[in-house]
């Protein structure tokens, strides 16, 4: 066997994937990890079998790693004035907008919480501080998503603590994390005197491993080519930095020296080099990228010193041992997968036969290629794109950042560290590497689109289509590459021309949690697509509803074409996602009230539409029934009788239209006040579906509009914290009082609305599924 490390490490991997699906005591994992070490020692007597029996021990170990994760539940805190120590180093805060929300970690009575950080408090590590704190376990994932329920399997919940009044400085940090902690930030207001907007946001990004000073438009920019990589701390940096400090000293010693002593210089160097490795790792807050790469390099290094044989996939197998082991969690990672897949397939290309040798400019096409391809799938599957230039932009770009923009960032820092001001030429080289790369970024991004959605069935299709055929392909074996996609690409043919059958469908309705916000997503019976709004608390925050929960059910419905948007007023909480909606998908026709076609927030969303070709339509100019499918559509406020009602808020001016299709109907109200209701009154008929107006609002769902529509059930869209504590309990009380079902997904989830012969069915993804039958209304 070649790479045993790199088999052994599947075996904790194993357990804890078995984990996931058993329940396991903590002595019942002992006593097996006893047992498997016990057949180990025999067969280490006899010499037979060691491998398996030490695989069946990592595998246990696997298993009582996670068994002892669980059984360090929490007790259950309680909310009140408390005096706790921050444990999460500053984000150079300085630099942080105080628009944004920022998280730390507090330690209350040996107890982790996840703090929000009041807006006037710049927190350190080892800070001691006091404050009234309430105190609650974070809710789990509310739109289904796989991974943050199987990381919820792993350990107990994460608590959070919101402070309800001021937080007061007891005690100021000591110790080495904390002068480790100060020190960067004085680095990073040094390096803020040479470098200013981008420059410096690149410069703290690649220097002290923090995204946050980095512009929203070029983190866009970058991510929407396939090189964000670049601006985060990865195993590039890393090697950078050890192969530096490597060479450095082996040059300087071999002239001290005069080239005696080679041997033992290189053994020191690479002890030098892998302590600067490891120093930088902690410096920069031990990503996972940079831990796996110092695990690699501790191998790789560590064979230079005690002059062990060694190679980059038994590197590769120590490091992710070594990781889950740690963090089982790190199994559920994103970046984990990205940086642990992207590196196998590295290895495999610097491993490639003698024979598939070619010259040093092929060689670095493929080396840039081959972690675009290995990644492909990975990046479909989870971000649900294909970035179209990622070969042309991490070809030029990596080398820029190789040779230019990541040394003159690490040297800046160094000189900074040491006291000193950025060299000038330290200065123009980043500047000159980064210009560089946006300059080539600008002319690939005025070619057109730069990535292509994906829906999540087809990145399950070409994730079993690319990788074999690169992993045949890297040994060596192309004609072999073709016949392991075949399947892979038969598959992707069956599944285009099943998607193009008349298949019956039935109408659905789908609204994702998206905090304070609204966001519906309507499937019609004939398979056209309709979004109503797509907000929530993007405003607010760096969450953005649009790429976490709209985006990402439109993927997995297997969406990438909206046949309608729907706009039914300009409040962040409504539009707060759109505009990561409209970057990335094709729109057929955006719908909107005519009042609002100048307004300040819809303008560049208009022009989004329009650059992909899209329509935009007036509200008021839609016909009194207009057809979608074999469904009809009407339009009911506001038309063109109704503009002498001159309403000064935009909630007043919410687009209000009725469904129907075979009996089933459905109202969608926006946040229209009670006032418009009563004048609506004439115009309503008996629905069975209603949209609850404004999150539940008690300025909503007066007695007199319920007595007209008399829905069966009733959905709301709310937070589970935050502004006006929606629904209302009377709002509530109303909908009890009518005999209406009303579903709230701030409790149970994104929720699944389908029509039914008699009613409807309520499908959820924290309670049961319900049916609610219409027919007796």
């Amino acid at each position: 066997m070649h790479y045993p490390l790199l088999w052994l490490a599947f075996a904790p991997a194993v357990g804890v994937v078995l984990a996931l699906g058993l329940e396991i005591s903590v002595q019942g994992c002992l006593l097996a990890l006893m047992g498997s070490l016990g057949v180990l020692w025999f067969a280490l007597r006899r010499r037979r079998m060691v491998f398996l029996c030490a695989w069946v021990v990592l595998l246990n170990c696997g298993l009582s790693r996670v068994a002892f994760l669980r059984s360090e539940s929490p007790n259950n805190p309680l909310s009140g004035v408390h005096t706790f120590k921050v444990l999460k180093k500053s984000e150079a805060a300085r630099f942080i907008s105080e628009e944004q929300t920022r998280w730390t970690l507090i330690d209350i009575g040996g107890q982790v919480f996840l703090w929000r950080v009041p807006k006037n408090v710049r927190a350190r590590i080892g800070n001691r501080y006091r404050s009234k704190l309430h105190l609650e376990p974070m809710q789990p994932g509310l739109n289904g998503e796989l991974l943050n329920i199987l990381r919820a399997r792993l350990r107990p919940a994460t608590w959070v603590a919101i402070s309800e009044g001021p937080a007061v400085l007891v005690e100021h940090a000591s110790g080495l994390r904390s002068a480790i902690d100060d020190r960067r930030v004085g680095v990073a207001q040094t390096l803020a005197q040479s470098w200013q907007g981008n420059y410096l946001g690149v410069a703290l990004a690649l220097a002290l491993g923090t995204r946050a000073a980095l512009p929203e438009p070029l983190k866009r920019q970058w991510n929407d080519m396939g090189i964000s990589h670049l601006l985060a701390i990865s195993g590039l940096h890393l090697g950078l930095v050890g192969l530096f400090i490597f060479y450095a000293l082996r040059v300087v010693g071999g002239l001290l020296l005069f080239g005696r002593g080679v041997s033992m210089l290189r053994r020191w160097a690479a002890g030098i080099a892998l302590t600067g490795m490891w120093m930088f790792c902690f410096w920069v807050g031990e990503p996972v990228s940079a831990v796996r790469a110092c695990l690699m390099g501790s191998v790789l290094f560590g064979g230079l010193v005690f002059r062990v044989s060694h190679n980059g996939f038994n590197a590769l197998g120590l490091a992710g041992l070594v990781m889950v082991l740690c963090d089982p969690q790190c199994l559920l990672s994103i970046g984990a997968w990205l940086s642990f897949g992207c590196t196998w397939f590295l290895l495999l290309a610097a491993n490639r036969p003698r024979a598939f040798e070619t010259s040093w400019t092929t060689s670095w096409l493929t080396m840039t290629a081959v972690p675009w391809l290995a990644t492909l799938p990975l990046c479909a599957f989870c971000f649900g794109e294909l970035y179209i230039w990622g070969v042309p932009a991490n070809l030029f770009a990596i080398a820029l950042a190789s040779w230019l923009v990541t040394p003159a960032a690490l040297l800046g820092a160094s000189f900074c560290f040491c006291g000193f001001g950025v060299p000038e030429i330290l200065e123009w080289v980043l500047v000159i590497g980064f210009d560089s790369i946006q300059t080539l970024l600008g002319f690939l991004m005025k070619t057109g689109w730069t990535r292509v959605q994906i829906s999540m069935t087809d990145a399950c299709l070409l994730s079993v289509t690319v990788w074999p055929w690169l992993v045949a392909w890297l040994r060596g074996q192309p004609v072999a590459g073709i016949k392991a996609a075949a399947p892979g690409l038969l598959l992707a043919f069956l599944a285009t021309l099943w998607s193009t059958l008349p298949l019956e469908r039935t109408l659905q309705v789908y609204m994702p949690y998206v905090g304070h916000g609204d966001a519906t997503l309507v499937e019609f019976p004939g398979g056209e697509v309709m979004l109503i709004d797509a907000g929530g608390t993007g405003y607010q925050s760096n969450y953005d509803p649009g790429e976490r929960a709209v985006a990402p059910l439109l993927r997995k419905r297997g969406h990438t074409h909206i046949d309608y948007v729907v706009m039914t007023h300009p409040d962040h909480d409504h539009i707060g996602g759109l505009d990561y909606i409209l970057s990335r998908f094709s729109v057929g026709e955006l719908w909107l009230d005519e009042q609002f076609l100048g307004h300040e927030r819809v303008l560049p969303l208009i022009a989004k539409v329009e650059q992909l070709e899209g329509e935009v339509r007036v509200f008021q100019d839609l016909p009194a029934m207009l057809k979608v499918g074999s469904a009809v559509l009407e339009p009911i406020y506001p038309r063109r009788l109704d503009e002498h009602l001159k309403y000064g808020s935009t909630n007043e001016r919410s687009l209000v239209f009725r469904i129907e299709h075979e009996g089933r109907s459905m109202l969608f109200t926006g946040d229209v006040n009670v006032d418009v209701e009563t004048l609506l009154l004439s115009k309503l008929k008996q629905t069975e579906f209603l949209k609850v107006a404004h999150h539940g609002s008690d300025t909503s769902s007066g007695e007199r509009f319920l007595d007209v529509v008399q829905p069966c059930l009733a959905a709301v869209s709310s937070s589970h914290r935050g502004r006006g504590h929606f629904p209302h309990p009377e709002v509530v009380a109303r909908y009890k009082a009518s005999n209406t079902q009303l579903f709230q997904n701030r409790d149970r989830g994104a929720l699944r609305i389908s029509a039914l012969a008699s009613g409807w069915r309520v499908e959820s993804v924290l309670a049961p599924s319900q049916d609610v039958d219409c027919t007796t209304r």
